[in-house]
C-alpha cells in the first residue's frame, strides 16, 4: 500500500547535495527519501521489527518533490512536481521548446543551417500541465560565536543557502503492512526538523497525510520503444557487486531490449552519506540523476517493468515511470510552451486579486495602489526583455540619447516625435535600418512609454558593455 504527505516549510531549509562541511557546496531541489527514513529511524528501538522497517526494502520512503500550480477548469489546483526531463530544451536565442526523443537528425541539421543552438534544461520541476517551478535560494553570512570574548569570532565567517518558507513538498511511503505504516504515521506525522542548522533558525516542517497523488498517464511510442524516465536517483550494481551506472539493459533488471544511448539524455552524479547514529560516512553512492530519460528499444510485449530497480530502495532511490505522458510532446503542441503556460497563472492570479473586495481604508488604499505600480512595473520589466533581442544594433550613446528624450519630452508624443527623428537621419540611420518600424510600434503599444523607453535604454547600454 503507498500514501502519501506533504511536506511544508514553516521556516527557512537548507538541503546541501554533499556533506562537505568546506567549502560551496551545490544545493538538493528535492527532499530525498532517506532525510524521512532519518525521522522515523530516531525512533529505531520502538518498532517490533526494526530491520524489517529500515533495511530490508520492504519499506520506501519516497523523495518529496515540488507541489505546482496549475490552472485546471478555470482554478488553482496543486499537482506534483517531476524533474524537468534531460530530453526538453529551448533557444539559446529566441522562444521555443522542443523534446529531442522526437527530433530527427534531419531537424537538427536545420538548426545548425539556421544558426539556432539548442539548449538543454536542467534546472527547474514542471507537472503534467507544462507548468514550472524553479527554486529561490536565501543566502545568509554567518559567523561562529567567540564563547570566551561573548562576540562574533574572529576569522570564522561562514554562509548558508537555504529555500524559503512555505513552500510544499509531495512524498510517499510504501509498504505492504498496513500496521507498520500506521506506526510509522505516529513518529513521522506533525512538526519535525529538516536539513542543516537545526539547533538555529532553519530546519522546521510540517508533515501532514495528503489526498494528492503522482499517478500519472502512459503513452504508447512508436518504433517499438520504450521511455524510462527517472522520477528518483537510480543507484545500480553490477553481478559482482560493485556500482556501475549503466552498460546494458540487464542492468535495469530487464531480460530483454538495447538500450538506445543515442536517444537517451542521462546525467550521473556521487555522493557520500553521513549516517548520524554510526557517527560516520557510508559507502559512496554512484547513481543516475532525477530527470534522465532512458530509451529501450526492441522491448519483449510481455516483459514486465518493475516500478522501482536498482539499490537503495528505502532511501527513495529507483523510483521509475514507463513512457509518462509528459513525454509525448514537441513543439508544435500548443501546451508545450512553459513560459506561456506560467504566464497565464500569474494573470489569472492577478485577476483574482482585482476581483476581490478590498476594505476601503487609507492604508490599504495606499498598499494597494503601490502594489499596482509594482506590478506595472515588473510587467514592463518582462516586456523589455522579451524585445530587447530584437534592437541589438544601435550603440550605447544612441541608447544615452534615446533615454534623454524620455527624460526631456513634455508629453508621450513629443518623445515619439524626437525619437523617430534622431533613428530616422544622420548617423544613426544605419544601426536602426533593421528595427526601428519595430521599436517605434512596441512604444506606441505601451502605456506607459516613458518607463518603457528608459529601461529599454538601460538595459540595451548594459548588453552592449
Amino acid at each position: 500500500m503507498k500514501r502519501y504527505y506533504t511536506c511544508e516549510f514553516k521556516s527557512d531549509i537548507i538541503l546541501k547535495a554533499s556533506t562537505n562541511t568546506e567549502g560551496d557546496s551545490p544545493n538538493l531541489d528535492f527532499i530525498p527519501g532517506n532525510a524521512f527514513l532519518g525521522m522515523v529511524a530516531r525512533n529505531y528501538d520502538k518498532f517490533k521489527d526494526p530491520f524489517y522497517v529500515f533495511h530490508s526494502g520492504e519499506v520506501k520512503f519516497g523523495d518529496g518533490d515540488i507541489l505546482i500550480e496549475s490552472l485546471v477548469d478555470g482554478k488553482i489546483a496543486l499537482k506534483s512536481g517531476y524533474k524537468i526531463p534531460l530530453c526538453f530544451c529551448n533557444l539559446k536565442v529566441g522562444e521555443g521548446y522542443y523534446n529531442r526523443l522526437f527530433l530527427s537528425d534531419k531537424d537538427e541539421q536545420d538548426f545548425i543551417d539556421s544558426q539556432k543552438q539548442l539548449k538543454q534544461l536542467r534546472e527547474g520541476y514542471i507537472n503534467e500541465d507544462y507548468f514550472s517551478h524553479n527554486f529561490n535560494y536565501n543566502y545568509s553570512q554567518k559567523s561562529a560565536h567567540d564563547e570566551k570574548n561573548r562576540r562574533s569570532k574572529d576569522e570564522a565567517m561562514f554562509g548558508y543557502t537555504s529555500f524559503d518558507k512555505g513552500l510544499k513538498f509531495l512524498f510517499s511511503i510504501e509498504c505492504s503492512d498496513d500496521e507498520t505504516l500506521d506506526q510509522i504515521e505516529k513518529f513521522l506525522l506533525g512538526e519535525q526538523l529538516l536539513g542543516k542548522s537545526k539547533t538555529a533558525q532553519y530546519g522546521r516542517v510540517l508533515i501532514e497525510a495528503s489526498n494528492l497523488n503522482d499517478k500519472i498517464d502512459s503513452f504508447k511510442p512508436d518504433d517499438n520503444l520504450t521511455y524510462l524516465y527517472a522520477k528518483s536517483r537510480i543507484a545500480l550494481f553490477d553481478e559482482f557487486g560493485n556500482p556501475t551506472l549503466l552498460r546494458s539493459a540487464s542492468d535495469l533488471g530487464l531480460k530483454s531490449g538495447q538500450i538506445d544511448f543515442r536517444n537517451s539524455h542521462i546525467k550521473v552524479g556521487n555522493y557520500i552519506p553521513y549516517n548520524a547514529k554510526k557517527i560516520s560516512c557510508e559507502m559512496m553512492r554512484y547513481f543516475i540523476k532525477k530527470g534522465s530519460v532512458i530509451t529501450i528499444r526492441n522491448l519483449d510485449k510481455d516483459e514486465k517493468i518493475p516500478k522501482y530497480i536498482g539499490s537503495f530502495q528505502n532511501e527513495g532511490f529507483g523510483a521509475i515511470l514507463v513512457n509518462p505522458k509528459f513525454l509525448n510532446v514537441d513543439s508544435s503542441n500548443e501546451n508545450f510552451d512553459i513560459a506561456k503556460n506560467n504566464e497565464k497563472l500569474v494573470k489569472f492570479k492577478k485577476a483574482q486579486i482585482k476581483n476581490t473586495k478590498e476594505p476601503q481604508t487609507n492604508l490599504i488604499k495606499f498598499l494597494s495602489k503601490k502594489e499596482r505600480e509594482d506590478t506595472q512595473f515588473l510587467e514592463l520589466v518582462d516586456k523589455v526583455e522579451a524585445f530587447k533581442n530584437k534592437v541589438k544594433t544601435p550603440t550605447n550613446s544612441q541608447w544615452s540619447a534615446i533615454n534623454n528624450f524620455a527624460i526631456s519630452s513634455k508629453n508621450d508624443d513629443e518623445m515619439i516625435k524626437n525619437i523617430e527623428k534622431f533613428i530616422s537621419s544622420g548617423v544613426s540611420k544605419k544601426d536602426w535600418d533593421g528595427c526601428r518600424k519595430d521599436f517605434i510600434e512596441k512604444i506606441k503599444s505601451i502605456s506607459n512609454k516613458k518607463m518603457f523607453v528608459r529601461l529599454l535604454s538601460a538595459r540595451c547600454r548594459k548588453d552592449s558593455k
